[in-house]
């Protein structure tokens, strides 16, 4: 009679344990896919305006990235296109994200399309805000074997 209790105990237990390893590898892949392996923020010049010319950030291990917008000036509601050229970095994937600074203007982050070997291109707009002028920051997210590197690039629109 024990016997057959501990054989019915060993039996959920073993059935348990089939239900939950594979819950667990599957959140375990999961989560490796969702978290970045390592940030690096690139050093951008500061006194690069986006509206006037084409802005470079440069990374610890050698990497440039050149980021621009056009038409410029840059404004609200209309279409931008956006370039990304890259050197001494292989992307395996490219995205701009869109804040608004001090005022919470959603999430917006289109991946750029690879045109050639470092250089990356999409579109993007912004959208209006109710301020006469806004404070955006666009960061490069570039994603590569080597981590996920970003470069934050601020400019100011004025509202139409």
């Amino acid at each position: 009679m024990v016997a057959e209790v501990n054989k019915q105990k060993l039996s959920v237990v073993v059935m348990a344990a089939f239900l939950i390893v594979p819950v667990i590898i599957f959140a375990f892949f999961v989560w490796r896919e969702t978290t970045l392996d390592a940030v690096e923020t690139g050093v951008v010049d500061s006194t690069c305006d986006v509206h006037n010319a084409t802005c470079e950030a440069r990374f610890n291990h050698g990497g440039r990235l050149l980021f621009s917008m056009n038409p410029r000036p840059i404004k609200p509601l209309t279409q931008l296109e956006l370039q990304v050229q890259l050197s001494n970095m292989n992307a395996q994937q490219v995205l701009v994200d869109f804040q608004g600074i001090g005022i919470d203007m959603g999430f917006y982050r289109p991946e750029l399309k690879r045109d050639n070997d470092g250089f990356f291109s999409g579109q993007a707009s912004l959208s209006v805000c109710t301020l006469d002028k806004m404070l955006w920051q666009a960061t490069v997210i570039v994603k590569s074997e080597k981590g996920v590197m970003i470069a934050p690039f601020r400019f100011e629109v004025e509202q139409p």
